[in-house]
């Protein structure tokens, strides 16, 4: 029994070091770049709202800022985007107030420096205001 767990371990153990090896600052489809915070989001109390999200990489990869894509309703619009040490922060806000009574969609696309795509949607809704 013990050889066999020794032979078993002989080859697994390289085999799974090496891809542990492999993950570090890069990402797969294992380790995606994630959006951590994302608002606004449910019923909003504001026709002028800042849009904001993070990304980040659970496993060290760069997020190539250039890949960055925000769509505000269906259409492509332009973020400012930044980067520190707690992530890429991605800002938009619209040109004017949201009409009230609609429910707005957010798509955020960012791919990492290996050019893996990760995308997040997420709704929010302006209410009546009189």
């Amino acid at each position: 029994m013990k050889r066999s767990f020794l032979i078993f371990a002989s080859f697994i153990i390289p085999y799974v070091l090496s891809g542990m090896i492999g993950q570090q600052g890069k990402c797969s489809e294992d380790c995606p770049l994630v959006v951590t915070d994302w608002s606004p989001r449910g019923i909003i109390e504001d026709v002028h709202p800042t849009i904001t999200a993070t990304i980040k990489s659970l496993c060290g990869a760069k997020v190539s800022l250039s890949s960055v894509e925000m769509f505000f309703d269906g259409s492509s619009v332009s973020p400012v985007v930044s980067q520190d040490n707690s992530g890429v922060t991605v800002i938009y806000i619209p040109g004017s107030n949201l009409p009230d009574m609609k429910t707005y969609e957010v798509t955020l696309r960012a791919r990492d420096e290996e050019g893996n795509l990760s995308e997040k949607t997420w709704n929010f809704h302006v209410p009546f205001f009189y």
